[in-house]
């Protein structure tokens, strides 16, 4: 409309309708809210022109007809009651009569927290101490899941990596262990079943234990005990003194002073071997095989030296000389020698006694006699 030599009497408010026998109308499809799984969202059709009162919407998904609203127009809008993952997809509205003059698609994608956790360990074969590996955790979540590695020591955790994909380059015994990843996104948190890391390694810290503890004493019973850290675990023990291999299991129930020595143990597993560090075996005993000796001067039949030796474990600590004349006993020295000069007074039948803190033993007598009277006989 073109006003020509307007005047004032053309002071006015105009207004224009159009109208199209083809009711064409521009649409656009509007959700309620972003689509979180178990929620409802509202899908509308809005137009910014004024639809007739008999037009019907239809709506498609993914290019398939899903509705079409009823024939007063109550409601344009679909509702996707409690939404799942099925509900994915491309969805648009479109005039009854008029489906070649669509809106634009709306893409629907269905939100939720992670779910189906899953763990794995990723090495080349068996795990051995120094190899590489990496512990993965997988989970389905939209939007995707950002991840933390724990592990478990006794009752607590401790967190260990931020990665999805936990790399250790250089595993140890230390590493050995259970292990659990926790995914988490927007709308929630999901935590995975446990993973053992099993690290196998040869035996390592062999040691030997004895009972019981403290002094072995000549025929008691004594247990060598020979323990190793390893995984797979130890499957021999064997024992060694002076290199030579003697048992599996070292236990004996009346130990002699013959037993005392040095012994070591052998821990094998499939991945190899370790000794353990020398040990000690000393058993303990009082005085025994006492022996005494007597000799004499060669030029002085009347000086005599007498000598007791014996064995014991402790070292013998007292040597004690006595005399026996008649029915009588008297001390008469210390010391594993006793000198004296022999005359009618110092004759008779002489004989030591060897102690430590365990006990004493007596030698046999030794019969001390004057020249003549050794002649006589």
């Amino acid at each position: 409309m073109t006003l020509r030599d307007v005047r004032h009497t053309d002071i006015a408010s105009y207004h224009a309708r159009i109208e199209t026998s083809r009711n064409i109308a521009d649409l656009i499809v509007q959700a309620s809210g972003p689509a979180i799984e178990g929620h409802d969202v509202k899908l509308s059709c809005v137009s910014d022109c004024t639809l007739r009162p008999s037009s019907r919407i239809m709506w498609k998904k993914d290019g398939h007809v899903i509705g079409l609203s009823d024939a007063n127009r109550l409601t344009d809008a679909l509702i996707l009651r409690n939404v799942w993952t099925g509900d994915d997809g491309e969805y648009s509205c479109a005039i009854e009569g008029q489906k070649d003059h669509p809106s634009r698609t709306l893409r629907i994608k269905v939100m939720y927290r992670p779910r189906n956790i899953s763990v794995s360990v990723r090495s080349e074969g068996a795990i051995l101490e120094g190899h590489s590996v990496i512990l993965s955790c997988l989970s389905d979540a939209v939007p995707p899941a950002s991840y933390k590695w724990y592990r478990k020591t006794g009752d607590a955790s401790s967190m260990e990596s931020l990665q999805q994909f936990y790399p250790i380059t250089r595993v140890t015994s230390e590493h050995c262990g259970h292990y659990y990843c926790v995914a988490t996104n927007v709308h929630g948190t999901e935590k995975s079943a446990d993973v053992q890391l099993d690290v196998q390694y040869p035996p390592k810290n062999a040691s030997i234990s004895v009972s019981p503890t403290g002094d072995i004493l000549e025929g008691s019973s004594v247990m060598l005990t020979c323990s190793s850290d390893a995984n797979p675990p130890v499957h021999t023990y064997t024992w060694y003194k002076k290199n030579v291999s003697i048992l599996q299991n070292f236990s004996i129930s009346a130990v002699g002073p013959e037993d005392s020595g040095e012994y070591y143990c052998q821990a094998l597993n499939k991945h190899g071997g370790m000794n353990s560090t020398l040990f000690h075996l000393n058993v303990l005993y009082p005085p025994k095989w006492t022996v005494g000796q007597m000799a004499l001067d060669d030029h002085q039949d009347d000086d005599v030296t007498l000598t007791c030796s014996s064995d014991g474990n402790p070292p013998v600590e007292t040597y004690t000389w006595y005399r026996k004349s008649g029915d009588y006993t008297t001390h008469v020295g210390s010391g594993n020698v006793y000198r004296f000069a022999l005359t009618s007074t110092t004759a008779g039948f002489y004989h030591c006694e060897a102690a430590n803190k365990l006990g004493s033993q007596n030698a046999t007598a030794l019969e001390v006699s004057l020249p003549e009277e050794r002649g006589g006989a």
